[in-house]
């Protein structure tokens, strides 16, 4: 019975391991581009709004892709 679990623990800090590797991967590759202390978006390079700013000064993407992206996080997970 413990080679079971054994095995079953070692599956699971796998695939969180791959998890947070994935996840700083993102962080990294989803830093902000401010030119002329404008803010643009990660997925489309529109200019995100102010308001948006002021109250997440480090968000990567505007309302629309943002929303975007969360709606494809609910369907597909973060593998896509």
């Amino acid at each position: 019975m413990a080679d079971s679990v054994d095995d079953a623990n070692d599956i699971a800090q796998f695939i969180t391991g791959a998890a947070l590797k994935k996840h700083a991967a993102n962080q990294d590759q989803s830093s902000q581009t401010i030119i002329d202390s404008i803010v643009y978006c990660a997925d489309c390079d529109a200019e995100i709004e102010p308001d948006r700013l002021a109250i997440l000064p480090h968000c990567v993407r505007c309302i629309s892709c943002q929303q975007l992206h969360e709606k494809e996080e609910r369907l597909y997970g973060n593998n896509y």
